[in-house]
């Protein structure tokens, strides 16, 4: 009878442990997809321009290449209009944008030859 109780209590133990498991495996996989998201990335790339261009000096010039070394995105478009930075990723256009805020006038412009984005600060 012992022996029994024993048994069961290792098989449910085990059993609440491979659950546990798959849980934690579950939640971790999920959270890897969000993170290497491209709407993440295209986040970050939005942010990481609007704080240069707000720490940059008249007669900056910003280069962006169109594909990043960041996780390897290709940019398709950059625009900057209403105070805010758009950057549209291959087949995911930018929605909301990111605030920058600069006293400068800003000019951009897309360099082919050099398969990169200018930002001029003026």
């Amino acid at each position: 009878m012992k022996n029994k109780k024993a048994m069961s209590f290792v098989f449910k133990a085990i059993i609440h442990l491979a659950l546990i498991g798959l849980i934690i495996g579950l939640f971790v996989f999920s959270a890897n997809m969000r993170i290497n998201s491209k709407t993440v990335n295209q986040q970050i790339l939005e942010k990481q321009i609007a704080i240069l261009i707000e720490a940059s000096t008249p007669g900056t010039t910003l280069i962006i290449p169109e594909i990043t070394t960041y996780k390897e995105v290709q940019i398709e478009r950059i625009d900057i209009k209403e105070g805010k930075v758009f950057v549209s990723l291959v087949g995911y256009p930018s929605i909301t944008g990111y605030p920058y805020f600069t006293r400068y006038n800003l000019e951009q412009e897309r360099d082919v030859s050099n398969h990169a984005f200018r930002i001029i600060i003026k």
